[in-house]
């Protein structure tokens, strides 16, 4: 580096000696070799203090980034690499010709949910038990299915005809099971609100209790005779109401707060003066209250 620092000093001092006299046409050639080769020198010297800056900022870098840079600046690299795929969710299979019957016959079906004929709407009750577990596997189609056929059933789970009312809670059970957090939303704005208030308890040793079923929206007529009450639509309802609480609870995602509150205005059931039936499926719906939120119930019932 030195010697060649020299020697481009030596030609720069030639270079600025100016002669006296003036030089033949040879001299003009040697002026013009002496020209070449302090440009050549001097780039050299150039590039040797950049090729040194370069080793010291290459000794300050870890192996990953010396790696990753001298790698990328390789351009048979990248001939080598397989361009990168972008990732695509499976296609689903197309459907039968029957499923696409099925879904073509549900959808229709939303018009007749409504209908002013008793036996029309339980038939298309029945219709809809009957054909929603066999379209829940098809991907994409069955809970839009779902949202479709909910706004004209919400009104049918308060049907002033118990047996419409009835039908309609056993296919909010089937909802519940195949389309499990879809409806958690539904089910807390549509139908627990309602649902709370048609709840009346058969309580007959509280204190109270006869009080409180008149202050009820629909009280069901105080009896002894529970032979009698098992026959009333009332006790059918309250069978109804209850089994369709359990399915909600075990399938759909509701949170804590509905839960509570299910359990603050259904612990009666448990009471052993409550018919036996009522007994039976109020454990069944504590079990998987208990099982959902164990702290919350071991408060209120304790």
């Amino acid at each position: 580096m030195e010697v060649i620092q020299g020697i481009t000093l030596v030609i720069h001092d030639q270079l600025q000696q100016k002669p006296l006299i003036s030089q033949p046409s040879a001299d003009n050639q040697k002026q013009t070799n002496v020209q070449k080769l302090h440009h050549y020198f001097t780039k050299k010297v150039q590039s040797k203090e950049t090729q040194l800056e370069k080793d010291k900022e290459d000794e300050k870098k870890t192996p990953e980034e010396f790696f990753t840079e001298l790698h990328s600046k390789n351009p048979e690299n990248e001939e080598m690499e397989p361009p990168m795929e972008e990732p695509h969710s499976p296609k689903a299979p197309p459907l039968s010709k029957s499923h696409t019957v099925l879904l073509q016959i549900l959808d229709k079906l939303q018009y007749f949910i409504a209908h002013s004929s008793q036996p029309l709407k339980l038939l298309v009750l029945d219709i809809l038990a009957t054909s929603i577990p066999l379209v829940s596997s098809i991907q994409g189609k069955f809970l839009p299915l779902i949202h479709t056929l909910w706004n004209p059933l919400k009104f049918r789970f308060f049907d002033p005809d118990p047996l419409v009312m009835n039908k309609s809670l056993d296919i909010l059970k089937i909802f519940s099971e195949h389309s499990r957090e879809f409806l958690s939303k539904k089910i807390a704005d549509d139908l627990w609100p309602n649902l709370k208030s048609k709840i009346c308890f058969l309580n007959f040793s509280l204190p109270g209790f006869k009080q409180n079923m008149k202050n009820q929206q629909t009280p069901t007529q105080y009896t002894s005779n529970a032979q009698f009450f098992t026959q009333t639509p009332s006790f059918r309802s309250q069978v109804a109401f209850l089994s369709c609480l359990r399915a909600v609870v075990q399938f759909s995602d509701v949170n804590d707060k509905l839960l509570r509150d299910i359990a603050q205005h259904c612990w009666f059931y448990l009471d052993q003066n409550q018919p036996t039936q009522f007994q039976s499926l109020a454990i069944l719906l504590f079990q998987e209250l208990i099982r959902r939120d164990r702290d919350s119930m071991w408060y209120l019932l304790t």
